[in-house]
């Protein structure tokens, strides 16, 4: 019993390594296989096997016998080729042999035979691999050569479809507003069914082609837009202030929107709708202004310019580069501005001018002078004063409280012309005489009469000063003294029949007192008596209006000069 046991043989393992053999050799035979197909397709030169056009087997061909084959095959199927266009309300015929369809059997072939060759070897050693089991088909290639013929025919069939669509569109005529309600339209794009018949052809799809036109509505009517573009503003003729000419007035164009709208949402389509227009004519027109331009003379003032030489040369200046400004309804007059800085290159003199409270010499000394007589030339005029200062001390060629402080850079005289047409200021100066006039339009036919009232007086003292310098019984004035006092200014307008039509209090100005010095001599016996001050000035109006004035605000600025480099030029 050991003896049999220990001879039995194990079968087992020789049967695994036999089968490992056999799944080896399989292995090489399919890879060898595999490696003979990719080396057939690589060097071939036929087309893979089971490859068709249409039902037409070109398998193993050759890519001249595959194009001789397809040629052949195709030649009598022309008639098939036609394409049928199907419209909404007819169809269009598109006939093969004037459209010259034909099959590009070459082309074909080419394509028939590069099929499964893209990559490499090892790429088409599988695409032959799957040739073996599958069938391959391979569309015709089509030439169309009349295209003009094919196009034509398009065109007439889309131009039939289509209604072309109308946005709605507006137009002025005479005195309307004409609005034409859009329809609706249909579309048909033409290249793109142009691409589409090429398409089937490709692939062999002569069945009945549906043309489906789009439909387009118009588009909604801005009315925002609409209206602006009809709207205009009217606006007043006026005056080019530069060259002098008048620029033409615009008549006034509106229309009743909500009427519009509503008019156009009952219309149908296509209907024309008809708004009038309503025209609106300016207060002042070109003609109107033409006829009425400078006609009257406003407010006049004229004062006497006194003082040095170089004082009047400064006033002479400063009324030129004022002389001839023109100012159009709502325009703001700047008197520095206007005169500019007053620089020695610009022919402004040293003159005397008040500077930090003392009278100095400095360059256009005297312009204020201008501006004082604008000033009170305004105020007879009914004009809006806009900003007005009052001098540091009370000048005498304007009554008080109607004078107008300057200093380039901080203190300004402005006014507005708040009248309906254009004015023009003339300044002069004749002799030692300056005269300015303002001319406009008087059309509310009124008198302005201006008056102050002295509130207060502050009188200024006389000090004497010893000076060395100065002879015994000599005396000199070193500084002028000048009455500090507070002043009303009252604007009074009167009809033209001499009705008081309003009184209002213009300004409240606040000069200040400057004591009186005199030099003497330092070594007299006796110094001279002092001189008598002037006496407390009792309250005075000139004119003084016909009723009492209503103590109405101040315009503003306050009529006292802040604090400045300077209170101004005298």
């Amino acid at each position: 019993m050991g003896r049999r046991t220990g001879s039995r043989v194990d079968h087992s393992g020789k049967g695994k390594r036999l089968g490992i053999i056999i799944a080896g050799i399989a292995a090489v035979l399919l890879i060898a296989c595999f490696g003979i197909i990719c080396a057939v397709a690589n060097s071939s030169k036929n087309i893979f096997p089971h490859t068709y056009v249409g039902n037409i087997s070109i398998s193993g061909l050759r890519e001249a016998d595959a194009a001789s084959l397809i040629e052949q095959k195709t030649a009598d199927q022309s008639a098939q080729r036609n394409i049928v266009i199907q419209c909404p309300d007819f169809q269009v015929t598109m006939d093969a042999a004037k459209a010259e369809i034909g099959i590009n059997s070459a082309e074909t072939a080419k394509k028939a035979y590069e099929l499964g060759r893209e990559g490499n070897a090892l790429q088409k050693g599988l695409a032959y691999l799957s040739a073996l089991f599958h069938k391959r088909v391979v569309s015709v290639d089509y030439t169309l050569g009349n295209e003009t013929y094919v196009k034509t025919l398009l065109n007439d069939a889309v131009s039939q479809i289509s209604d072309p669509l109308v946005e709605t569109s507006y137009k002025t005529e005479g005195k309307n507003l004409v609005i034409t309600v859009g329809r609706e339209g249909n579309a048909v794009d033409e290249s793109a069914l142009y691409k589409t018949i090429l398409n089937r052809l490709t692939v062999q799809d002569f069945s009945v082609l549906v043309v489906k036109p789009q439909v387009k509505n118009p588009s909604a009517i801005d009315w925002d837009a609409l209206y602006q573009s009809v709207y205009v503003a009217p606006s007043d003729a006026s005056l080019d202030s530069k060259t002098g000419k008048i620029i033409p007035h615009i008549t006034g164009v509106n229309f009743d929107l909500e009427a519009a709208k509503k008019a156009v949402e009952s219309a149908s389509a296509g209907q024309t709708v008809t708004i009038p227009l309503v025209y609106t004519q300016p207060g002042v027109t070109t003609k109107s202004l033409n006829a009425e331009l400078f006609k009257n003379v406003l407010g006049t003032c004229t004062t006497t310019v006194g003082g040095s030489s170089n004082r009047a040369s400064n006033v002479k200046l400063s009324a030129s580069l004022v002389n001839g400004t023109i100012l159009n309804p709502g325009d703001v007059f700047s008197y520095n501005t206007t005169v500019g800085s007053r620089q020695a290159s610009r022919g402004f003199l040293p003159a005397p001018a008040y500077v930090s409270g003392q009278t100095v010499d400095e360059i256009g000394g005297g312009v204020c002078q201008v501006s004082s007589t604008l000033y009170l030339a305004s105020l007879r005029s009914n004009l809006q004063i806009v900003e007005r200062y009052c001098h540091t001390y009370a000048v005498g060629y304007v009554p008080d409280g109607m004078d107008a402080t300057v200093y380039y850079g901080s203190l300004d005289y402005r006014f507005k012309n708040n009248t309906k047409y254009p004015i023009k200021i003339s300044a002069s100066m004749s002799g030692r005489t300056l005269r300015v006039v303002i001319y406009g339009t008087d059309t509310d036919h009124i008198t302005v009469k201006m008056a102050n009232k002295t509130l207060s007086t502050s009188p200024y003292k006389t000090v004497l000063k010893e000076d060395s310098s100065l002879s015994s019984g000599q005396q000199k004035v070193e500084t002028t003294g000048y009455t500090g006092k507070t002043v009303e200014v009252y604007r009074s307008v009167y009809g033209s029949d001499g009705t008081l039509i309003s009184s209002k209090l213009e300004n409240t100005s606040v000069y200040k007192k400057r004591d009186k010095i005199i030099l003497v001599a330092s070594k007299t016996g006796h110094a001279p008596p002092p001189s008598p001050s002037p006496s407390k000035a009792p309250a005075t109006a000139t004119p003084k209006p016909s009723v009492s004035p209503s103590p109405s605000p101040s315009p503003k600025p306050s009529a006292s000069a802040p604090a400045s480099p300077g209170a101004g030029s005298d």
